[in-house]
């Protein structure tokens, strides 16, 4: 076991982390003296079951942790880079319900528990990231954020919120086939979806056409038009992947978007989004989806169109009250992506080549496109996912 000093590449990591992602500069300020790095040997235990001393919070950075209940002898959670634990013996007090033990050569960064409840007192959302996760037993907020412990996809949380209230009438306000084939499933009065991709549309119309009912509309158009949905309200409003969209399809109206949905908002705004990957990636398997990425995004430039624009979850915080919205809570999700979304991404290329009015260029990118595609069938890194972002979703209601 020892310490070392923080590197760049440690504290941004820490700053992409739930809920250490929304904390204000001020809070930052308090924060980083207070850090440590302590690096643990493989079969060493962080934490002792049954102890009641509790001196930090930790963040994974390296390796793994396995949290173990030796009453049992059942092994509980395996924290990977960007889990937290700790929280609960800090929050509960009394003696800690597990042990936590280094199963690789691990990184942790540790917070004290003086600086921890000083973040929760002057930041009521960071503390609600962990106080309610513990109601399930949970000791996970960076995967964990909001309404205790649901697992799986954003609609499953979504799903779990709502409850059994109603969804009422429904407004899908960046309609494509995940949130479409979802909401068709609801027992919904009516429900509309827009798009401003007209081959898209006309994709779900006939992908839908036997769940679209009379009193349902797939609509064309821009949130830029003021009338678009013209005194039209919903009950819920479902705004999946739209922020990241935006700078495609409505440039530069990012900071318009919120306020522009807040008239269709009746009761509540789920709104789904993903981070934005960290640059470098810290694995081989993350540098292959930003490569792919770059050149998703230097086919866009290039056959004129603009390319996709993801905002983080602490920008989406920021921004929704200044809209009239008062946030209820959030919830992050490990995002994995495998071999389907490679060729998906690589297929998008190729069908912008024609728009190239270079062809020497276009060539060159064909050929790097099919060595990409190769590489993908020699490499394992991606056959089981690459996990370098998370999803997120946040529950708002008009105010």
């Amino acid at each position: 076991m020892s310490d070392t000093n923080l590197s760049p590449q440690t504290i941004e990591i820490l700053k992409q982390t739930p809920p250490f992602d929304m904390l204000t500069d001020e809070l930052w300020n308090t924060l980083l003296p207070t850090l440590r790095l302590r690096t643990y040997d493989p079969g060493i235990y962080i934490l002792k079951q049954r102890k009641t001393k509790h001196k930090y919070l930790y963040i994974v950075i390296k390796g793994s942790v396995r949290l173990i209940d030796n009453t049992t002898h059942s092994l509980g959670t395996e924290c990977e880079p960007g889990h937290i634990f700790g929280a609960v013996g800090l929050i509960e007090g009394g003696p800690l319900p597990y042990g936590a033990l280094a199963t690789d050569t691990t990184e942790c960064l540790l917070l004290p528990a003086q600086t921890f409840h000083e973040l929760c007192e002057k930041d009521k959302l960071f503390a609600q990231a962990f106080e309610t996760n513990l109601e399930t037993n949970h000791d996970l907020p960076s995967t964990e954020g909001w309404v205790g412990g649901v697992q799986g996809s954003p609609f499953t949380f979504i799903h779990q919120v709502q409850g059994s209230a109603p969804w009422g009438s429904m407004l899908d306000a960046g309609t494509g086939q995940s949130s479409l084939g979802w909401i068709t499933q609801l027992e919904t009065s009516h429900w509309t979806a827009i798009t401003k991709d007209e081959p898209r549309a006309d994709t779900l119309k006939a992908v839908y056409a036997d769940k679209i009912r009379e009193q349902d509309r797939i609509i064309i158009g821009d949130w830029r038009d003021s009338e678009l949905c013209k005194d039209e309200v919903y009950d819920t409003v479902l705004a999946d992947y739209l922020l990241g969209a935006i700078e495609r399809f409505a440039p530069h109206f990012q900071d318009q978007l919120f306020e522009r949905l807040r008239p269709h908002v009746g009761k509540r705004l789920y709104f789904i989004g993903i981070e934005p990957i960290l640059e470098p990636a810290p694995t081989i398997g993350g540098q292959i989806i930003q490569e792919i990425h770059r050149l998703r995004d230097l086919c866009a430039t290039m056959s004129y169109e603009h390319p996709y624009r993801e905002y983080p979850l602490q920008w989406v915080l920021r921004n929704l009250p200044r809209a009239g919205f008062q946030i209820e809570g959030f919830q992050t999700f490990p995002k994995l992506f495998g071999l389907r979304y490679f060729h998906d991404m690589l297929d998008g290329c190729v069908q912008a080549l024609p728009k190239f009015r270079d062809a020497e260029l276009a060539a060159s990118v064909a050929k790097a496109i099919a060595r990409y595609r190769k590489e993908a069938l020699s490499t394992s890194y991606l056959h089981f996912g690459v996990q370098i972002s998370k999803d997120y979703v946040v529950v708002a209601k008009p105010v």
